[in-house]
C-alpha cells in the first residue's frame, strides 16, 4: 500500500470521473492514477467477460485466466462487472503507449493494460494534470 498511497484519488456519486457543477459530492469509493504512482513501473491489466454469460461461465472463465494467465505474485481484483483487475510489475517492459485499449480480443473476453510509461497522455503533448475517461 505505500507504494500507491499517493495514487489513490476518491471517485464521487458512483463515477469514475467527472461531476456537474454545484451538485453535491458524496464520496462513493476510490480509483488509482496511475500517474501519481512513484515508480512507474506498475501496470494493470482489465479482463472485461461478456456479461451475458450466466456467472457459472463468468465464474469459469475469470478461474481460467487465474489459473492459465498469471504468475503467482499478481494483485488480483474482481470488478463490480464480475471482470478481473490485475496488477503487477512491468519489470522494465515497455509498452507502446499509457493505455492499450481492447489490445487483445478473444471469445467473451477483451483485455486492456494500462501502465504509466509517459507522463504525457500524447507524445509531445502537456502534461496530464486531469484523470480523463477512456
Amino acid at each position: 500500500m505505500e507504494r500507491v498511497k499517493n495514487a489513490m484519488i476518491n471517485t464521487v456519486n458512483y463515477t469514475k470521473i467527472g461531476q456537474k457543477e454545484g451538485e453535491k459530492k458524496q464520496v462513493t469509493g476510490k480509483l488509482m492514477d496511475l500517474t501519481l504512482v512513484e515508480d512507474g513501473d506498475l501496470c494493470v491489466d482489465d479482463f472485461d467477460i461478456n456479461k451475458k454469460l450466466s456467472i457459472e461461465e463468468i465464474d469459469k472463465i475469470r478461474q481460467n485466466i487465474i489459473d492459465t494467465m498469471l504468475s503467482s505474485n499478481v494483485g488480483l481484483v474482481k470488478t463490480a462487472h464480475e471482470g478481473l483487475h490485475v496488477y503487477y510489475n512491468r519489470d522494465g517492459y515497455i509498452l507502446p503507449s499509457n493505455r492499450c485499449v481492447k489490445c487483445i480480443v478473444l471469445d467473451n473476453i477483451e483485455i486492456e493494460i494500462f501502465g504509466q510509461m509517459l507522463k504525457y497522455k500524447e507524445h509531445g503533448g502537456m502534461e496530464q494534470k486531469e484523470l480523463v475517461q477512456n
